[in-house]
C-alpha cells in the first residue's frame, strides 16, 4: 500500500479543498493510505472533519502564514515520520505551497502539484516559481486551458496534465428526491422574503470578488427585468467585493430585486427552487459550481473563459464559439450579451428544456469517481 500525503498552506475553504475530500473520499484504500497536513485556520473545519470522519490522520501546522519557515520545519518532521511514498501538494495561490516543495525535495520525496488558479508572475517571484516547479515529478491542472497556460508561462516544465474536477453527485441527487415541494416553497418564501412562488430565481453562487464579474450580472439584470418583470437575482457568497457590489446594487434600477446573501450550507436546495444559474467570470480555472447548477437541472449562463468552455461545449466544437451545446457562452464583461442570454432562458421555451436535459447527462462525465480514477493512475505511474 503506497502512502499518500496531502499538503494544503491555505487558510480557506474552497473549491480546491472540496476537491480534496473527494480524492480523499474515492481513490481506493486498498491502494493508498491517505493523510492531510493543512493549518489551524477555523475555516479548514469541514476538511478536517471530512478527513476525520474517514478515518485518515490529520496533521495540523502551526504555521500563522503560508510564507513562514516554520511550514518547512513542521513538514520536514512529519516527512521523516511518515516517510510517504508521495507527497501531493495543493497550490491555491501562485506561491502556496514553496515549503513544501522544499521538504521533500530535501528528503527526495516524489511530488505531485495541483495548480487550481495558475496566473502569470514577474521578476524574483517567477523564477522562485519556476525553481519550485522543476522539483515536481508532475503537475495536474484543473481544465485544459491551464495546461495549455502553464505550459506557455513554464515551458521548461515537463508533465503537466489535465484532471478535470470532479463532482459527487450522491450530494446533489439527494435534495431533489429528499426536498418535500412544502419545504420549496418554506425555503422560496424565505429567500425572496415574499409569497409569491411565480417568482423565477436567477441564481448565482462564488467568491465575491472582482475576477468573477458580478458588476456585470447585476447590469444585465436591470435590463432582463424590463423583459421579465416576475423574477429576481440572487447572489450567495463572501468576498472583498461585497461592499462595493452592495453600494453598487444601491445605484441601480430594481434595487429591491436583488439580493446578496452570506455563504450558506443549504446551496443544492437554493438550486432546487431557482429557475437560471448565471456565472459571469472574468477569470475562472474551472468553474465546478457549472456542473452543481447542472446537475441540479438548472440552465446555465457563463463566461467563455478558462476551464468553462471545457464543461459546456463538447470536444469537438471550436472553443470561441459562444454556441455552446450544454449552456449559454457570454462574452466575459459584456453585460449586454449576459442579458440577452439569460432571457433564451428565462423564456421557457423548448430551448430551455433541450439544454437541460443535455446538461444534465453531460455532467455525469465529470465525476469525483473519475477525477479519483486517474489520479490514482498517476500516482501508480509516479511511485
Amino acid at each position: 500500500m503506497k502512502k499518500i500525503l496531502f499538503y494544503t498552506d491555505t487558510p480557506l475553504f474552497g473549491g480546491a479543498e472540496k476537491q480534496l475530500i473527494l480524492l480523499a473520499k474515492f481513490l481506493p484504500k486498498s491502494e493508498f493510505e491517505m493523510m492531510l497536513v493543512c493549518g489551524k485556520s477555523p475555516a479548514l473545519k469541514p476538511l478536517i472533519q471530512a478527513f476525520q470522519e474517514l478515518g485518515l490522520k490529520v496533521y495540523r501546522s502551526e504555521a500563522k502564514h503560508k510564507h513562514s519557515p516554520s511550514n518547512y520545519f513542521e513538514l520536514l518532521k512529519i516527512l521523516e515520520i511518515e516517510k510517504p511514498a508521495l507527497l501531493h501538494i495543493q497550490i491555491w495561490n501562485p506561491m502556496a505551497g514553496k515549503y513544501a516543495f522544499m521538504a521533500a525535495s530535501k528528503l527526495k520525496i516524489p511530488v505531485v502539484a495541483t495548480e487550481h488558479d495558475p496566473f502569470e508572475l514577474k521578476g524574483a517571484k517567477r523564477l522562485i516559481k519556476k525553481h519550485l516547479l522543476q522539483k515536481t515529478t508532475a503537475i495536474i491542472t484543473v481544465s485544459k486551458a491551464n495546461e495549455d497556460l502553464m505550459k506557455a508561462l513554464y515551458h521548461e516544465i515537463q508533465n503537466i496534465r489535465t484532471i478535470h474536477n470532479g463532482l459527487d453527485f450522491e450530494n446533489f441527487e439527494k435534495p431533489i428526491l429528499q426536498f418535500p415541494l412544502q419545504e420549496q416553497h418554506r425555503l422560496k418564501r424565505e429567500i425572496l422574503e415574499s409569497d409569491d412562488l411565480n417568482t423565477q430565481i436567477i441564481l448565482s453562487v462564488g467568491t465575491l470578488h472582482e475576477r468573477k464579474g458580478y458588476k456585470y450580472l447585476l447590469e444585465a439584470f436591470t435590463k432582463v427585468k424590463k423583459e421579465v418583470p416576475n423574477c429576481k437575482l440572487v447572489l450567495v457568497g463572501e468576498g472583498p467585493e461585497r461592499t462595493n457590489l452592495e453600494d453598487f446594487r444601491k445605484n441601480l434600477d430594481f434595487v429591491h430585486d436583488m439580493k446578496i446573501l452570506s455563504w450558506r450550507d443549504d446551496i443544492a436546495k437554493i438550486m432546487t427552487i431557482s429557475d437560471l444559474f448565471v456565472l459571469p467570470s472574468l477569470k475562472e480555472a474551472f468553474g465546478l459550481v457549472i456542473l452543481e447548477a447542472m446537475a441540479m437541472k438548472l440552465p446555465v449562463v457563463a463566461s467563455n473563459v478558462g476551464g468553462i468552455p471545457e464543461i459546456l461545449q463538447p470536444e469537438t466544437q471550436d472553443f470561441n464559439s459562444l454556441n455552446a451545446k450544454y449552456g449559454m457562452l457570454t462574452e466575459p464583461g459584456n453585460s449586454l450579451n449576459i442579458a440577452e442570454s439569460m432571457l433564451k432562458f428565462l423564456n421557457k421555451d423548448g430551448l430551455r428544456e433541450k439544454t437541460i436535459f443535455l446538461a444534465h447527462a453531460r455532467c455525469k462525465e465529470f465525476s469525483a469517481e473519475k477525477m479519483a480514477r486517474k489520479t490514482a493512475e498517476l500516482y501508480s505511474e509516479m511511485v
